[in-house]
């Protein structure tokens, strides 16, 4: 168990100088060794402990892991964390920008849609973000949509609103970003949901793009095709589909490896994030708040028992 987080470590050290930019034959030239040995280890094959030295070493002299001197006492000091997820994620709003485009992001609760969709928001001028709740009207979402793009709407009729929110959008264009969508599609009702699709569709040519997030079941509400409740119009339109598919076991060793644990309970974090919540960032940010504050009173390092005694007092 021990040898194998010490491959995974070492494996999510080569995969992220790749993220950064290096190649496989330079990373393999650093090491001594051939870029498809590299490869080979990428992709879990059996590498020699000589090998494996030669990680370690490099991962030693590496800026970025001389630089860590101290470990992470807080979730907070994390920086937002770009998994594969959140690459993703931003990817597929970007395409959605460039065709002027409709997409939909899906995934179970907690995978970091909503926070990754909020980094986009910060990318851009032109992106606005509006968070639906089951409470909002028709109205309400124009309304919604007309103060989140900075201006105030005039008028007092629904269809008044309509044609105002449709002027402004041809002068001044937005990605408009609707998450929890799900809270805006009521069983037998697509009103609200055909405005937004409706709205899209005329002011699209104007450079404007939709992106709704919600999670997987909304996927299954697009499908349907009764008299009261017929998606066919929204879902024929969709350009782009990402489902999230939580943490990987490299990904949450990776955050681990900022904080002060012990091996033993990060495997024990790792397999309770990926068995529990299916690789949930929010659960695994909720599970390290608790183990931090456990552990500062219990000498600082988070130990096996120190998880099993913080998510104890958890619903996981």
């Amino acid at each position: 168990m021990m040898e194998q987080l010490r491959i995974d470590e070492l494996k999510t050290f080569i995969i992220s100088l790749i993220d950064s930019g290096v190649t496989q034959t330079e990373i393999g030239k650093r090491l001594g060794y051939s870029r498809s040995q590299v490869s080979k280890f990428i992709d879990g094959g059996k590498v020699s402990d000589e090998f494996l030295a030669a990680v370690e070493k490099l991962k030693e002299e590496h800026p970025e892991h001389k630089e860590v001197t101290e470990a992470k006492k807080s979730v907070e000091d994390l920086d937002f964390i770009l998994t594969k997820d959140a690459k993703n994620i931003l990817g597929v709003c970007k395409a959605t920008e460039s065709i002027n485009g409709f997409s939909v992001i899906l995934g179970n609760a907690g995978t970091g849609k909503t926070e990754t969709v909020k980094q986009f928001v910060k990318s851009s001028s032109n992106v606005v973000y509006i968070r639906c709740n089951c409470l909002m009207a028709t109205r309400d979402i124009l309304k919604a949509i007309g103060r989140a793009c900075g201006t105030v709407l005039q008028a007092n009729s629904k269809s008044e609103m309509f044609e105002e929110l449709i002027e402004y959008l041809i002068h001044n264009p937005k990605i408009l970003i609707f998450d929890e969508i799900d809270q805006i599609m009521p069983v037998k009702n697509i009103n609200k949901i055909e405005t937004i699709r409706n709205l899209h569709d005329i002011v699209k040519e104007y450079g404007n793009s939709l992106i709704m997030v919600g999670s997987l079941a909304v996927e299954h509400h697009f499908k349907k095709r009764s008299m009261n409740e017929n998606y066919g119009q929204i879902d024929s339109r969709i350009d782009y589909v990402y489902k999230t598919q939580g943490l990987s076991e490299a990904e949450l060793l990776n955050i681990l490896s900022e904080f002060n644990i012990a091996d033993s309970a990060k495997m024990e974090i790792v397999n309770l994030i990926l068995r529990t919540t299916k690789g949930g960032i929010r659960w695994l940010t909720k599970v390290l708040n608790k183990c931090l504050d456990i552990a500062e009173l219990e000498g600082g390092t988070i130990t096996k028992d120190i998880v099993k005694s913080a998510t104890t007092i958890m619903m996981l």
